[in-house]
């Protein structure tokens, strides 16, 4: 400690130049380097000098997001979306514009709003995003509510927003946008309300949660809440995710649904038909290393028919 205190002064005999030197020389040698560098710049040589592999090995690396550990019965996943980015989702290319614009549309199932939000930018007369999570319905609205600050600062700039007589449901998109917290099969039937419905990534979660009873329900509602010549854009999840997600982030309902499943996905299209649909496409896409790990489903697309009755539905348990 003496040493150290007595190192950096300089003595009269010392040459005014050289004392810097004489300094660094005397720090640089002495055997108590250690406590006179700064400890992250001790840290730092003491890093340089490891092999590439050890670092690899020792060094702290950036967490990858992992699914979450607590029970998601619903398939209610919190930042879904991290790492399936909306921008590489195919199934927004899948849809043809002429199917949402000037239409009144539902999202059963949005999650956090980001494909409802994508959806609305094709000029939709009004999008209706649907969830039975909250939470994930108020990140929604957030985003939302950052598209519509956003559109505003656009409008201040280009003067699009001047007019205080332009009323907001004629200015398209984000305010052509809303968001509900609300569980679809328990809302009650309703009739020739939208244009189209969708309903993306959902069924699985539905199914496992009220059976086959449950999916039957879902088709025949949304069928009686298409309009005439109204379109079901429709996205199952395969047999075996059923399989992977009753292992897992399940509970004793879903357990027990999934051992007494007889309708498995490759029959949607016959049930869609017998519902009462008119026709029931699959939509083909490119498989690239461009599509988001998640995202390569088969995706229907069904047309309800002119003048055409309502469907007989049956409630879950």
């Amino acid at each position: 400690a003496k040493r150290r205190a007595t190192s950096h002064i300089p003595t009269k005999h010392m040459d005014s130049e050289a004392s810097p030197v004489a300094a660094s020389t005397s720090s640089s040698t002495s055997k108590d380097d250690s406590a006179v560098v700064p400890e992250t710049v001790a840290k730092r040589r003491a890093t340089s000098q490891l092999s590439p592999g050890y670092k690899r090995q020792h060094q702290k690396q950036k967490p990858r997001r992992t699914r979450p550990s607590y029970v998601v019965p619903h398939g209610n996943y919190h930042g879904y979306y991290e790492d399936r980015p909306v921008h590489l989702d195919h199934r927004i290319g899948l849809i043809d514009p002429s199917w949402i614009t000037g239409r009144t549309v539902l999202d059963i199932g949005c999650n956090e709003g980001l494909v409802t939000l994508e959806l609305a930018k094709l000029n939709c007369t009004s999008v209706l995003g649907m969830d039975i999570d909250s939470r994930l319905i108020e990140t929604a609205k957030k985003h939302l509510k950052r598209a519509k600050a956003e559109k505003l600062k656009e409008e201040a700039t280009t003067g699009g927003g001047s007019s205080e007589n332009r009323s907001v449901l004629f200015r398209g998109y984000p305010h052509n946008v809303i968001f509900q917290h609300a569980d679809y099969l328990k809302l009650g039937p309703t009739y020739s309300l939208y244009d189209t419905v969708l309903c993306l990534s959902v069924t699985k979660w539905m199914h496992l949660n009220g059976g086959d009873d449950a999916i039957r329900l879902l088709f025949s509602r949304v069928y009686d809440s298409l309009r005439e010549e109204g379109l079901f854009v429709l996205e199952p999840q395969p047999w075996r995710s059923y399989k992977k997600s009753n292992t897992k982030g399940t509970n004793e309902t879903t357990r027990r649904h999934f051992e007494s499943i007889k309708l498995r996905p490759p029959e949607f299209p016959a049930l869609l038909l017998e519902t009462g649909f008119q026709s029931v496409e699959s939509l083909a896409y490119a498989k690239t290393d461009q599509v988001a790990r998640g995202f390569q489903r088969t995706v229907y697309l069904c047309k309800k028919g002119k003048g055409t009755a309502k469907s007989s539905e049956k409630s879950p348990e």
